[in-house]
Parts: structure tokens; C-alpha cells; sequence
């Protein structure tokens, strides 16, 4: 039964913290995009944030979970797995209840994007990158344990050399949210020569045409230039 318990117990927690992973949209629908002038880019911003009402939800659901398999090992199971029972039943919802409330109302897991760059909110201060300072954004697996096993978290790798990673409960799954994230950052790369109106926005277009056009005309030869 102990095994059981556990198994329960790892999933509930994949779940809860990172919502269900679902599968990047195999086509996007074409959307027109929207030209902006200088003064509307420094003034731009998106923000995405976790709902408060599902992190609530999760905690409440962390606790009734918990306190089930409490219920269920002390009148069904073996005296022996108590102890566990006990460590899972009430260190669980713990956790659970520390990233949930952390989420609710200190803002943890929201990503704030403007023109210069996005900023974090880790429940306790904000972590700053600016688009310029970003290599790359791609998605792997978030640590070593089997919890986090086949999760594909946004991660992204500075130019120093530096990883780090982005929330995975913002309404999109990682792959999603890694390909709105770099175009945001193709466009920094040219200025801006468009704006997404949000991540689904960026989702729906690849930007490329307008990127090409912004880019610089080679050089022309002249042709009165002797060999």
C-alpha cells in the first residue's frame, strides 16, 4: 500500500504545481499583427500570471488528499506504515501550501514583459533579464527527481552562460511558451517593428516576414569601381 500511496502522491503533486502538460498546437490560425510607432513600444508591456483561484484550489485539494490517505492507512492499512502515512499526509499539503499561497498573494510565478527585457516573480523578489542578454529559450526536463520527470519546463540560457527557467502553470505548456518567449525576443533583436498583443498573439505569428524586412540591405556594389 505504501507504493501506492506514494505514486498518488507524486502525481497529485505534478498536477498541482505544474498543471496538466498538454500538446503544442500542431498549426496556428493566421492573425494579423499591429504596427506600433517608438513612444507605444517604452511604454508596452504584457503580464501572465497563474490564476490565484486554481492555486487556492490546489492547496485545498492538497489537504483533502492528504488527510484521505491519513484516514485511509490509520483505520484500513498496516500499523507500521503510520509513520509514512502520517510524513504524507501532513508534509504534502505543507508544500503544496507553501508554493500555493506563495502564488495567491505574493505574485509568485508571474513574468512581466516589456520592451527591455521580462522579469520573474519568485514569491520573494523578482529576477531580471533583458532580452539582449538571452542566448536562446528551449525546453528540459526541470531537475533529477522522479517528480519532475518528463516535464518539459521552459528554460532559457543567457549569454554569460547562465540557465534558468520560467513557470510552467501560465496557461501554456512549455513548448508554447518557449516559442512565444523568442520571438519576443527576435523582435527586441530589430527594434520592435512589431508588437504581439499577448502570448497568444506571438503564438499565432512567426514575425518572420517582418524581421526580414527590418533587417539591413546589403550593401550595394558600385559598379564604376574598377577591378
Amino acid at each position: 500500500m505504501t507504493r501506492e500511496v506514494n505514486s498518488l502522491a507524486s502525481n497529485f503533486f505534478r498536477a498541482s504545481v505544474f498543471g496538466f502538460q498538454t500538446d503544442p498546437p500542431t498549426e496556428m490560425p493566421e492573425h494579423g499583427i499591429k504596427m506600433i510607432d517608438r513612444v507605444s513600444v517604452d511604454s508596452w508591456h504584457i503580464n501572465i500570471a497563474p490564476s490565484r483561484k486554481s492555486a487556492l484550489l490546489a492547496v485545498a485539494l492538497a489537504w483533502i488528499f492528504g488527510l484521505m490517505v491519513f484516514a485511509l492507512v490509520y483505520f484500513y492499512g498496516e500499523s507500521n506504515s503510520l509513520s509514512f502515512a502520517t510524513l504524507i499526509s501532513f508534509g504534502f499539503p505543507t508544500v503544496i501550501s507553501y508554493y500555493g499561497l506563495k502564488s495567491a498573494f505574493l505574485g509568485a510565478g508571474r513574468v512581466s514583459l516589456d520592451s527591455d527585457g521580462f522579469s520573474i516573480a519568485r514569491g520573494i523578489s523578482d529576477e531580471r533579464h533583458a532580452w539582449a542578454d538571452v542566448q536562446r529559450f528551449y525546453v528540459d526536463r526541470f531537475g533529477a527527481s522522479p517528480v519532475y520527470e518528463g516535464r518539459l519546463v521552459p528554460h532559457f540560457r543567457l549569454k554569460n552562460g547562465e540557465v534558468g527557467w520560467l513557470p510552467n502553470n501560465l496557461g501554456f505548456n512549455g513548448p508554447q511558451l518557449v516559442t512565444a518567449m523568442d520571438r519576443m525576443r527576435q523582435l527586441a533583436e530589430h527594434d520592435w517593428p512589431y508588437r504581439p498583443n499577448s502570448i497568444t498573439d506571438a503564438l499565432r505569428n512567426d514575425y518572420g516576414t517582418v524581421i526580414e524586412a527590418r533587417r539591413p540591405a546589403p550593401p550595394k556594389r558600385d559598379k564604376t569601381a574598377k577591378n
